[in-house]
């Protein structure tokens, strides 16, 4: 028999509240997170050996089971072998790691861009950076991700929070801002839990105004916002006004990874200072390969940013005649606001018995009792995929009597 540790008591009393819980949840079957897929992110896939339309994926594009990309890892692995065991600034940079770079600058329409391990760590390296004394203010939405908090708590400088997308609030923390040498202006290009988009035209101006730095988080925009997909500063024409662009390879690009797109100044103080990017293991050179390769197919595959939003448009209009709350979502995210959470998780088990998965966004990752689900549309579906998914949510929103 396993034998464990005796947990200090304030440890104990420290767990058990949140412990319980899930334990209770897992009594009960109503524990909805981390479910075991058996497949690929596909439109429908495998989940306990039974399929399930899949409704929560950032594989916006499609692109995680493309051929191309495939063949691509597969050749890298032969090559490299599994990683560099090692970090960037020493062993841990490979050919097809500057290669990345230099196309991300080129697809971002910028002098430089660095890669880092993870998204996350992309958020705490650029502001833990460029905030590394209290002469600097950091102004920040209050729904930003949790990266742009967390590197904001890590960093040495001031923080203020705004009202989400309140340009008003923005100007009044602003023009209260004398004090501080630095200026740092964060946003979410796309909020990851309500969908809707920051007002970057309106933000511009102000910074321009009390000559502050932007920086936008556009992990939830990159291949399918804009003109050609590059993100919410080309959405709005504003491509050469944001200083520091942010983006994931997780999502649309369907690796793992993320970047920073900025001037050349800004990189390589970023290399030099960053922890996350100084003290943290390369990427493997067989995910850069598949990242590149997804590059290239983001633009030329036109039709899957043209798939992914008609499919997002049919998506929301057939929620919107059911009668469901979509909130303010106007992107591929596409929040259904049912507010209890133990109808939310209770909804959750059914709709999966129906062969439906959809992730829930339960406190404290939103307000209690504002629980809703969070879809993320992609290209990987079909018509009739959406529609049967559609049919299932009439059908379980009628039997918890939510619509």
């Amino acid at each position: 028999m396993l034998k464990t540790s005796k947990m200090p008591k304030g440890y104990e009393k420290e767990f058990k509240g949140l412990v319980d819980r899930i334990n209770d949840a897992k009594k009960e079957g109503l524990y909805v997170f981390e479910p075991p897929f058996g497949g690929p992110q596909k439109g429908t896939s495998k989940c306990k050996g039974k399929d399930v339309i899949m409704l929560t994926s950032n594989n916006y594009l499609g692109l995680s089971t493309h051929p191309e990309i495939i063949k691509a890892m597969k050749d890298a692995l032969d090559i490299y072998g599994t990683g560099t065991c090692g970090a960037r600034l020493h062993n841990g940079t490979t050919i097809l790691h500057e290669k990345l770079e230099e196309r991300i600058a080129q697809y971002m329409r910028t002098e430089s861009a660095v890669v880092f391990s993870a998204g996350y760590m992309s958020n705490l390296g650029a502001i833990t950076a460029m905030a590394t004394d209290e002469k600097t203010l950091i102004i920040t939405d209050q729904l930003n991700h949790m990266s742009i908090v967390d590197g904001i708590e890590m960093s040495k400088g001031q923080a203020r929070i705004f009202t989400h997308n309140d340009m008003d609030k923005l100007d009044y923390i602003l023009s209260r801002s004398e004090a501080f040498e630095k200026k740092l202006i964060v946003v979410d290009g796309v909020y990851s839990m309500d969908g809707d988009i920051a007002p970057l035209d309106k933000i511009v101006e102000l910074a321009e105004k009390y000559d502050a730095m932007i920086m936008v988080d556009d992990a939830h925009a990159l291949g399918f916002y804009g003109e050609t997909g590059r993100g919410t500063s080309e959405h709005f024409g504003l491509e050469d006004k944001v200083h520091i662009k942010m983006s994931t390879f997780s999502k649309s690009l369907a690796g793992v990874g993320g970047c920073i797109a900025a001037n050349a100044d800004v990189c390589d103080y970023m290399r030099h200072v960053s922890h996350q990017y100084i003290f943290n293991a390369s990427l493997p050179p067989v995910v850069v390969a598949g990242v590149l390769k997804a590059y290239d197919l983001m633009e030329t595959e036109t039709w899957r940013r043209d798939k992914l939003w008609a499919n997002t448009i049919r998506f929301r209009k057939g929620l919107i005649e059911l009668g469901y709350n979509i909130m303010d979502s106007i992107s591929p995210i596409v929040p259904i606001y049912i507010g209890d959470d133990m109808t939310t998780m209770k909804m959750t088990k059914r709709l999966m018995e129906e062969g439906v998965y959809i992730a829930s966004a339960l406190f404290p990752a939103v307000p209690m009792n504002k629980s809703r689900f969070r879809v993320t549309i992609t290209a990987a579906l079909s018509e009739e995929e959406i529609d049967m998914a559609l049919c299932k949510l009439e059908k379980v929103g009628k039997e918890f009597k939510v619509i």
